[in-house]
């Protein structure tokens, strides 16, 4: 097997990656971003909607044909899960607030 690489990630990696069955690409939590890698190995960073800085992307799961994003606020605040149509640069479709304790794993 020969390695490839194919990007830098913006962030160190935050979570588990997914790969979303209805968009056929890796999503990769990165801190509070999201790089993706595509069905053809094209790289891209910084992917998802502007994420506050005082969240954390802790996982991802399918939520139909959108990405449910976990989030964990790092300075004690509401976790948050935001739901993502993988197309918008910048908005989410919606935005649950989970409470203050810190939301690591999301299983939709």
């Amino acid at each position: 097997m020969t390695e490839t690489t194919v990007g830098t990630l913006s962030l160190t990696p935050s979570g588990q990656g997914l790969v979303h069955t209805k968009a056929n690409k890796l999503f990769i939590p990165c801190g509070n971003k999201i790089d993706t890698v595509n069905s053809a190995g094209t790289f891209a960073a910084d992917q998802a909607p502007s994420i506050s800085a005082n969240l954390s992307i802790t996982s991802l799961s399918e939520w139909g044909s959108y990405l449910a994003i976990g989030c964990r606020d790092l300075t004690g605040g509401e976790s948050k899960v935001l739901i993502w149509d993988m197309v918008s640069t910048t908005t989410f479709i919606d935005q649950v607030n989970f409470g203050r304790d810190a939301l690591y794993v999301l299983n939709i």
